[in-house]
């Protein structure tokens, strides 16, 4: 298939259309995120061979669809420019590997403005679409990857099913004496927490010994795990499905409290202390890695 000379500039249009707009997107969420500039470098560096493919897949549609309605420029559009940002989007992952996670923007979304951008520039400059009609695609596509992109990790979580777990553990020093906690755990947990403990029917003077929070979204839940008497062996703790909870030890066995309270498969791993390593605690996150702190 031959590409007539006269549509080479509309698809070099799409490709610097795909190169502006992808670094455009990409720097307002680095600016926004607070973690400044850095990434923009490496991004645009794979952002150019990107805006090229862009190009190619204009002017190869551009010749597919000449002579064809309106709508059919619009539907290629809505339809290829998610495919194109999310292939390269794999692309580029399955090349750097872990490497890919040291992107501190959403560079999906960055790289799908540079496809709506660069599909919307392209046929406008070729005569497909209105000028009117290329600027609002071209614009709307722009503003609607920015929002997303700020919303990203939130869009992650919902779709995962993901929460930030706050974990608090608290030593009894003496068992027998009515509930008190030191003013680090007081002011930590809050009246409610307080209270929440009292009802719970725990009792003896708290120490706060490690806090922790983990995972990500708009979802939120607290363990609060009470170590009475030292942690003989490890144990498996329930996490808590968007609600606060009390984890104790009550005649030697682990107690939940609301004990109606929902749960989620993954775990909190209380490792006991030993010759070789010190009490931890584990939070299994949503991809099955594990992060926390010592007890």
């Amino acid at each position: 298939m031959s590409i007539a000379p006269g549509r080479l500039w509309p698809s070099f249009y799409a490709g610097i259309g795909c190169l502006v707009a992808s670094s455009m997107v990409a720097a307002f969420l680095s600016v926004r995120s607070g973690l400044g500039m850095g990434d923009i470098p490496a991004f645009v560096l794979w952002t150019l061979p990107f805006a090229v493919v862009v190009s190619a897949l204009q002017a190869v549609l551009a010749t597919r669809l000449r002579g064809l309605p309106t709508w059919a420029t619009w539907f290629s559009l809505i339809v290829f420019g998610p495919v194109v940002a999310v292939a390269w989007t794999y692309v580029v992952g399955s090349i750097l590997g872990p490497w890919f996670q040291t992107f501190s923007i959403p560079v999906l979304f960055c790289w799908l403005a540079g496809a709506l951008a660069g599909l919307s520039v392209g046929p406008t400059a070729g005569g497909q679409l209105r000028t009117t009609e290329g600027l609002v695609a071209c614009t709307v596509g722009v503003l609607a990857c920015a929002l997303l992109g700020m919303k990203s990790e939130e869009l992650f979580a919902s779709v995962v099913g993901d929460q930030r777990l706050e974990v608090v553990i608290l030593k009894a020093e003496d068992a027998s004496q009515p509930l008190g906690l030191d003013s680090s755990g007081e002011a930590l947990l809050g009246g409610e927490g307080v209270e929440q403990l009292r009802a719970a029917g725990v009792t003896g003077r708290l120490k706060l010994s490690s806090a922790g929070t983990y995972g990500r979204g708009r979802k939120s839940a607290r363990v609060v795990v009470v170590l009475q008497g030292g942690l003989q062996e490890s144990v498996d703790l329930r996490q808590p499905d968007q609600r606060n909870v009390i984890y104790f030890q009550h005649d030697g066995v682990w107690r939940m409290y609301p004990p109606d309270a929902p749960t989620l498969a993954r775990s909190i791993l209380l490792r006991s202390a030993s010759e070789a390593r010190p009490g931890s605690y584990q939070v299994e996150l949503v991809d099955r890695s594990r992060q926390g702190g010592g007890l």
